[in-house]
């Protein structure tokens, strides 16, 4: 049977197994169609299989690009608030050290390492309760008093 060139222009020639001629004619004859239709039609779903997942790659970078530069404004908020609070920090950690040294306490070495102990503790458990602080400075007076301190 002669090729309509007009309607198919090219002629694409592809060296195929054994196998794959007898699944071929195997598909062709079930659907009754010739073998070249069922590869254009074969050639025809691929291609629109690969021109969606190329949109959809296409899709999510779109997207991710869009939460990216969404998401932008606030990480920067965020990192400048963390700056604020290392500042606050800081300055929090000054003023106490020199408040314990203007109370007469000269070993502020110490009452950071005790006060770190503390402050790591609050940090791995849950949420502290009213109760829990309570404790916690009853405890830290009580060490104070055994120290000598009080």
């Amino acid at each position: 049977m002669p090729v309509d060139r007009k309607r198919f222009p090219s002629i694409l020639y592809v060296p195929i197994t054994d196998e794959m001629e007898k699944q071929l004619k195997s598909a062709a004859d079930n659907r009754g169609i010739p073998k070249a239709v069922l590869v254009r039609e074969l050639l025809r779903d691929g291609l629109k299989v690969e021109g969606a997942i190329w949109a959809q790659d296409l899709l999510r970078k779109l997207i991710a690009d869009s939460v990216k530069e969404q998401l932008k404004p606030v990480e920067e908020r965020l990192a400048k608030i963390n700056a604020k609070s290392s500042y606050a920090s800081a300055i929090a950690l000054y003023i106490t050290a020199q408040a314990i040294f203007d109370m007469g306490k000269r070993d502020t070495v110490t009452a950071f390492q005790e006060a770190r102990k503390k402050a790591i503790q609050l940090v791995q458990e849950k949420i502290p309760h009213t109760g829990d602080l309570e404790k916690w400075v009853l405890e830290a007076k009580q060490d104070a008093i055994n120290r000598n301190e009080v």
